[in-house]
């Protein structure tokens, strides 16, 4: 009796440590911060028909570095109080499987003739989307193998266009880089990028 009574006693001692393992395991995994699931209202407008990988928590990320808000009255993206149509572009400039984002924002009363700006969106070191140039302008990319990133000309009216380059970790404006490799629009390379992901 009393071999049989030890041994109940001790089936439930290692069930109970057990469940309060199991349940300060749990608790700890409350605490740990759990990935966005959903889009806001503003990422859902804007990666509507978008072949992207972006996490839902990307998508959000991206949309809050743009800056952009729906205009309620008028459903639209405003930006500096003025509504601005919006369109995504993924690429990956390197082949990294680091999705690089440009935010293509058009408005002829905040870019004047040039009728566009855009906002590039990198990977940094802790895998957070940031600004890494932004500019009134139509990108266009050279591949001129010089760099682990392409050039980004920035072009618009005239005949001059600014050419920026990775450099540092960053672009910075070269006013020195003449022109010698392919200029491809960015539209035609995300367009090959996001068909590549269907």
């Amino acid at each position: 009796m009393n071999k049989y009574l030890k041994s109940i006693i001790s089936i439930l001692m290692t069930g109970a440590i057990c469940w309060l393992a199991n349940g300060c395991h749990s608790k700890e995994e409350d605490r740990q911060p759990q990935e966005v699931l959903t889009n806001t209202m503003e990422a859902q407008m804007m990666f509507s028909g978008v072949e992207t990988t972006l996490t839902p928590d990307e998508k959000n990320q991206v949309v809050e570095i743009s800056g952009l808000k729906i205009n309620n009255e008028t459903g639209r993206f405003q930006m500096e109080g003025e509504d601005a149509e919006v369109q995504l572009m993924p690429l990956d400039m390197n082949n990294d499987k680091k999705e690089e984002i440009f935010i293509i924002t058009f408005s002829m009363f905040l870019y004047g003739n040039t009728g566009q700006g855009f906002t590039l969106l990198m990977k940094d070191g802790n895998s957070k989307y940031e600004s890494v140039l932004s500019l009134p302008g139509i990108p266009e990319l050279i591949y001129d193998g010089n760099s682990e990133l392409p050039a980004i000309q920035v072009g618009g009216p005239g005949f001059d266009f600014p050419v920026y380059v990775w450099k540092n970790s960053h672009y910075v404006l070269d006013k020195s880089y003449k022109v010698k490799n392919k200029v491809t629009p960015l539209e035609e390379l995300s367009r090959k990028y996001t068909s590549s992901l269907k």
